[in-house]
C-alpha cells in the first residue's frame, strides 16, 4: 500500500493499453502530481515497447538507461521524482487475463527481459 500512496502522491501514474503486443493504436495516460492528466492515442507498430510509444506521444520527457534493464523515466512535464521519495510505474494492460500488471523492469525491458 506504501507504494500506492507514493506513485500517487509523488509521481505520475503511466498507463499503456495494448500490451506491447499486436496493436496499432495504443492509450498512454499519464496522471500527474497536481490532478491533470494527459492522455494521447499513439498509432505504432505491433511489438513496439513503452520507451518508443512514449517518444510517439510528444510530451516532455527525460530518461535515462541502463545496458541491462533499458530506459527508465526521471521526469515528464516539468514532474520528476527522487529516489528517496518516490518514482515512476509502467502499468501495463494484460488482454488474457484481464488485469492491469506493473512492467518489472523499465520501459522497454532492456536485454534481460525482452
Amino acid at each position: 500500500m506504501r507504494n500506492a500512496k507514493l506513485i500517487l502522491a509523488v509521481s505520475t501514474l503511466l498507463i499503456l493499453t495494448a500490451g506491447f503486443a499486436a496493436a496499432a493504436n495504443v492509450a498512454l495516460i499519464v496522471a500527474l502530481p497536481n490532478g491533470t492528466t494527459i492522455e494521447r492515442c499513439i498509432n505504432t507498430e505491433e511489438g513496439t515497447d513503452g520507451y518508443k510509444i512514449f517518444q510517439k506521444s510528444g510530451i516532455k520527457s527525460e530518461w535515462s538507461y541502463s545496458a541491462g534493464l533499458g530506459h527508465f523515466l526521471k521526469s515528464v512535464a516539468g514532474y520528476s521524482g527522487s529516489e528517496s521519495d518516490g518514482y515512476w510505474t509502467f502499468f501495463i494492460y494484460d488482454y488474457a487475463s484481464g488485469t492491469w500488471k506493473t512492467s518489472p523492469v523499465g520501459s522497454d525491458g532492456g536485454s534481460c527481459w525482452n
